[in-house]
């Protein structure tokens, strides 16, 4: 299979606040030598993305391939999703943020290896730790990735509870639309975008029959790095993750997943600073009596850490 103007791909660019990022975003799409459709759901922006869209859509005369969709009422980036989703009209599907870039060769590589895979429902490319005016230097996906993947399937699923690598990127991720649709789209009651849609898709697909690939050679995006990111607030990523954890993990494994991530965030917490954060994460540790089984997992990430650095 090829994509000479017979395989379309839908990239749906997920627009909220990103007036200084977005038109770089645009521009590293409409790069891409693919025959495709561009899906811009701006989720009620607050500043002036939506006129640094339609400037840079009338800039490449791409009307015709470019849809944007401007919300009138902030639905948070799970709604945007599903109506990408829901909007796609492509066999295959790719999701970005409007703050990171799309690299073209080697999305092209895994977007390749995907069309010419017939039982592969997604691949997964990697990413580059990226920050305005720098040069990218740093990989998202390391060592730590390779092992998890390394495994069969009953030991991803059952990692992905107890010990799966951060992050796992959606944009870093090429779709098959209908394998997204088959799983449900994204679940409304979560608000955590990446994670609780790995869990459904690993726990669906096999990586052993090549239902899904992992291909960290091949680079896809930068994923940008800057103060509003929202993962640098711990309170309310520890929330998000708390809520997905309780209404995904099996009962037998949901000990063992709260307090990997509560030793997870209270270290960050604490390695920032941040002492009021790792007060109010021991608080919840002692009120759901897994301190020991927390401590356990706060030693294990430390020496896990070490070990990172030495290498």
């Amino acid at each position: 299979m090829s994509y000479s103007g017979v395989i379309v791909i839908s990239i749906v660019i997920l627009s909220y606040n990103h007036e200084k990022y977005i038109a770089e975003t645009l521009e590293s799409v409409y790069q891409l030598n693919i025959p495709k459709e561009v899906i811009v759901i701006d989720d009620c922006s607050k500043d002036s993305s939506l006129d640094v869209i339609r400037n840079i859509v009338s800039k490449h005369d791409a009307s015709m391939y470019t849809k944007i969709v401007a919300k009138e009422i902030n639905r948070g980036l799970v709604d945007s999703l599903n109506s990408g989703l829901e909007m796609a009209n492509s066999e295959f599907v790719y999701f970005i943020a409007s703050d990171d870039l799309v690299e073209s060769e080697g999305f092209k590589l895994l977007y390749d290896e995907l069309c010419n895979n017939d039982s592969a429902q997604f691949a997964m490319g990697n990413a580059w730790v990226f920050y305005t005016g720098q040069k990218s230097t740093e990989f998202v996906y390391k060592k730590q990735h390779d092992v998890f993947f390394s495994g069969d399937d009953a030991s991803l699923r059952k990692k992905i509870f107890t010990n799966f690598p951060k992050p796992l990127l959606l944009q870093a991720t090429i779709f098959r639309t209908q394998a997204l649709k088959d799983v449900g789209g994204w679940d409304k009651t979560l608000v955590w975008d990446d994670y609780p849609m790995f869990v459904k898709l690993f726990q669906s697909f096999s990586l052993s029959k090549n239902e899904f690939l992992f291909r960290k050679g091949l680079i896809v995006s930068k994923y940008r790095q800057h103060d509003s990111n929202a993962y640098k607030n711990f309170t309310k990523q520890l929330d998000m993750v708390e809520k997905a954890i309780k209404k995904l993990a099996p009962s037998e494994l949901y000990n063992t997943a709260i307090s990997r991530q509560y030793a997870f965030y209270v270290l960050l917490a604490v390695k920032s600073g941040d002492y009021k954060t790792a007060k109010y994460i021991a608080k919840k540790i002692l009120r759901q009596k897994i301190l020991f089984s927390t401590i356990f997992y706060i030693c294990a990430e430390v020496i896990q850490w070490v070990h990172r650095k030495r290498k």
